[in-house]
């Protein structure tokens, strides 16, 4: 049995968020399907968890917004994707901007306009636990970590 640390912890620090985003998708690109999308779903619900979808946007981890989505259906939560990919949507009505400095112009923007993620993180804390269908979350990701860890 495998839980996802396990598998992520050492691209944990070889995954560069803080460059460019071309940096970021080269190191991601050279991890492992299962660890690339373990990974951005680990950072994503950390930001969220700690400080919305607003604080994830601004953060560098923002660059890895895509592949989070893919992450959570990967995972079988693909509730969590939906409601990841509305918050995109919410932020830009475009494509989704990898550039930081993008995001938190967006970002700036949005508050502005007086619009909030508030419901959409509502939404992903009272559905992150678990469902009457879906796993919790981290059990979902050891799940998923245990299914694919003998291939790695």
């Amino acid at each position: 049995m495998s839980d996802y640390w396990t598998l992520i912890e050492p691209a944990y620090d070889r995954v560069d968020i803080y460059g460019t985003p071309k940096h970021f998708l080269k190191g991601l690109a050279q991890e492992a399907e299962p660890v690339r999308l373990l990974l951005c779903v680990h950072w994503c619900d950390s930001e969220v968890c700690n400080g919305g979808y607003a604080q994830f946007f601004e953060n560098a981890t923002g660059v890895l917004a895509p592949e989070a989505v893919e992450g959570y259906r990967a995972v079988g939560r693909p509730d969590l994707a939906k409601l990841l990919d509305e918050a995109m949507k919410l932020l830009t009505k475009g494509k989704y901007p990898r550039v930081r400095k993008k995001r938190q112009k967006l970002l700036a923007a949005h508050g502005k306009a007086g619009t909030s993620f508030e419901d959409l993180e509502d939404m992903y804390y009272e559905a992150k636990d678990g469902t009457a269908t879906l796993p919790g979350l981290y059990p979902a990701m050891d799940a998923f970590a245990s299914k694919v860890g003998i291939e790695l």
